[in-house]
């Protein structure tokens, strides 16, 4: 599956619609397919930038924990400038 950030975004977007929708149980299944949705595009992104900086991983676990760490690395390098 190929998508863009704009369709994560979008993603998140229509989560918090149905989140901001009054609760019932369609509101709710519709909530969890949401934010499933979201989730997965959201890892697949992390994965896709991890690659693009060499760093191979598999799960969405590892991707975000790598994601983390490289955050941590860039906030470090920044507050040394």
């Amino acid at each position: 599956m190929t998508f863009t950030l704009g369709e994560f975004g979008r993603a998140v977007t229509r989560l918090n619609d149905v989140l901001r929708e009054p609760q019932s149980m369609t509101q709710r299944e519709a909530s969890v397919h949401c934010f499933e949705f979201a989730f997965e595009l959201g890892w697949k992104s992390i994965q896709r930038a991890l690659r693009a900086r060499g760093i191979e991983v598999g799960t969405p676990r590892d991707n975000l924990s790598q994601h983390l760490e490289l955050l941590q690395m860039l906030e470090r390098k920044l507050r040394a400038v």
